[in-house]
């Protein structure tokens, strides 16, 4: 399985540990069957994904996710532009954490190239429902890293309106 990913950071933003991330990314790519993905996520504010939103979809709405996905079997490339704007309100909204809402966007938009829809609430459910799985993904992988690198307890001494541009 062949993967690159990139972050690209426009806003005050930024993902603490890009590896633990891109760890998780190729699991769930992994996990899809994908031979190869090349992922670029762009974290933006409102006022860019709106511009985005008019020029390439003419909608003037704000969203939370455009995914530009180019798919052809099981090879993904896709751009994939996310408004941290939008995550902090959704986040607040629905009483999650920012950093699950950032999960679930960027999931979303992977979903969204594997051949998952949102137009109804029957594929609303069936999305809503696999963000849910990769999201325990990646908890479950970071659970394992932590408990590979933390020390032990005796070592510590005190110490979602979305849009979707595809084939």
């Amino acid at each position: 399985m062949h993967l690159e990913v990139d972050f690209i950071f426009n806003t005050k933003y930024k993902i603490n540990d890009c590896g633990l991330y891109k760890a998780w990314i190729k699991k769930c790519a992994c996990h899809y069957g994908l031979s190869s993905c090349r992922l670029v996520y762009s974290f933006m504010n409102d006022n860019s994904l709106l511009e985005l939103n008019q020029k390439h979809l003419s909608h003037d709405a704000y969203t939370d996710i455009i995914t530009f996905c180019s798919s052809e079997g099981k090879n993904v490339i896709a751009d994939i532009a996310i408004s941290t704007e939008r995550a902090g309100e959704n986040a607040h909204k629905y009483n999650v954490l920012f950093e699950n809402e950032i999960l679930r966007l960027m999931a979303h938009g992977l979903l969204h190239c594997v051949g998952f829809k949102d137009k109804n609430k029957a594929d609303k459910r069936r999305m809503t429902a696999e963000e849910n799985k990769l999201i325990k993904m990646f908890h479950v992988e970071q659970k394992a890293c932590l408990l590979y690198t933390s020390p032990s307890p005796r070592d510590q001494r005190g110490s979602r309106n979305t849009a979707y541009a595809g084939k």
